[in-house]
């Protein structure tokens, strides 16, 4: 569960890979069959009704989404657990999400009074928004083979073995990738949604118009051509 000590280790671990120019894909995986549960009921309920810690707290949880959707890096989620809640929020922010026939994924929040209001903007771009609401509106949590079925997860495997076998084909095709033009389409992405058709594909062809023109992109298409490694 997400405590303030998971949370500020969390942060710290993603600010960290944000200043390493060498970490180019993040792995989120989970422990002992788990994935994660999301927020520590517990230590909010043990706060007593210290509204100001409990803040901070959450906007810690979002700090560290933010640095998963919008940072340079790609990123995995390999479930095997549940996922339930903030740690659904953290499989959904995944580029690709691959879970075992163990996994489950739920939104608990509304029965404790709670609106999962920084996961679901997360979820709405996988999920249509009826699909949202009714994972948030008591939906028994999502089996595997459902969630695939909704659109949730993009890879369902067996088992964990067969979810890290996933996951270092995944890799591969990742690290091929120019990190450059990862963060460009985290950014342009996020900025497409807001625009409308027009605008969005007026912005497309400003951006492909100046990388066309850029010196390391035409080096890779160079390599690309000639059967060579990337130069990234």
């Amino acid at each position: 569960a997400l405590d303030d000590s998971a949370l500020r280790d969390l942060e710290e671990h993603l600010e960290a890979a944000a200043e390493t120019p060498s970490c180019r894909v993040l792995v989120l995986v989970g422990q002992d069959g788990r994935f994660c549960r999301g927020m520590s009921l517990t230590s909010l309920s043990d706060r007593g009704g210290e509204g100001a810690s409990a803040g901070e707290g959450v906007r810690r949880y979002a700090r560290c989404l933010q640095r998963l959707r919008g940072g340079r890096q790609a990123v995995v989620a390999l479930v095997d657990g549940p996922a339930l809640g903030g740690g659904l929020g953290m499989a959904a922010a995944a580029d690709i999400l691959i879970a075992t026939e163990a996994a489950r994924f739920g939104l608990p929040e509304t029965m404790v009074g709670l609106v999962p209001a920084m996961v679901l903007p997360l979820l709405a771009e996988r999920l249509p928004a009826q699909k949202v609401r009714r994972l948030a509106l008591g939906q028994p949590a999502l089996e595997t083979a459902e969630a695939v079925r909704w659109g949730l997860v993009d890879l369902a495997v067996d088992d964990l073995a067969a979810g890290e076998k996933a996951l270092f084909v995944r890799l591969k095709q990742l690290l091929r990738l120019s990190p450059r033009a990862v963060a460009q389409l985290r950014s342009f992405s996020l900025e497409a949604q807001r625009s409308g058709l027009q605008e969005a594909l007026a912005a497309g062809a400003e951006l492909t118009a100046a990388s066309v023109e850029d010196p390391e992109v035409l080096e890779g298409v160079r390599a690309f051509v000639e059967g060579e490694p990337p130069p990234w």
